[in-house]
């Protein structure tokens, strides 16, 4: 048997995720089968269960995919200096991303919440993936502490939940209608967190 090129696998792995986000907005996770998805990123039910043997493994694998680069972005945000020039870059990529239709998490994210009450496994999908994002935040609020730029009596495990509740509460209000403009809302995330940052008389007195 030939052998398969490794890119090509992970083109045809990027493609099914693609169509899945594709349906789980559109028909609700629930209601979606695999041979929705199989039809959508048009596929035979061979190639698809070649790469995943139930929806919960895509929305697994998405969650992944997600996680993973959203790590990237947290790591790359830790290198921009001061606590809030790290607060703003985070805020600055997360929500840029409600205003990316391919993304789907206005859609998605919030039909996955749904399914959470009913499915065991995509709720532990879920735990996990926002325990991940918790902790990463935690350790960058800790080393803030550390520096002196965030106050000390603020929790970093309740900050960090906050951080995460601000990005969620955009995607519902998004997801059903709301008028909300989101810049205006980023803008009023970044004052809140600031007022949690020590000021430079606060240093100094």
């Amino acid at each position: 048997m030939p052998k398969v090129d490794k890119a090509y696998l992970e083109q045809r792995r990027a493609q099914i995720l693609k169509s899945a986000k594709a349906c789980f907005a559109k028909n609700g996770f629930h209601k979606t089968t695999m041979r929705d998805i199989m039809k959508k990123s048009n596929l035979s039910s061979g190639a698809l269960y070649r790469y995943f043997k139930s929806k919960e493994d895509i929305i697994e694998a998405i969650a992944l995919q997600t996680l993973e680069a959203n790590i990237a972005t947290i790591d790359d945000a830790k290198r921009k200096g001061n606590a809030r020039s790290q607060i703003e870059t985070l805020a600055d990529r997360f929500f840029s991303l409600l205003e990316k239709p391919e993304e789907k998490f206005t859609s998605v994210d919030v039909e996955l919440w749904g399914e959470a009450s009913r499915n065991k496994k995509v709720k532990n999908i879920l735990v996990k993936s926002i325990g991940a994002h918790h902790a990463e935040f935690v350790k960058i609020i800790l080393q803030a502490q550390a520096n002196g730029e965030i106050r000390r009596n603020v929790d970093p495990e309740s900050m960090a939940s906050v951080m995460i509740a601000l990005f969620q509460g955009a995607i519902v209000q998004m997801r059903v209608g709301g008028n909300l403009d989101l810049w205006k809302y980023v803008a009023c995330v970044k004052e809140m967190l600031a007022t949690l940052l020590i000021n430079e008389e606060e240093v100094n007195a």
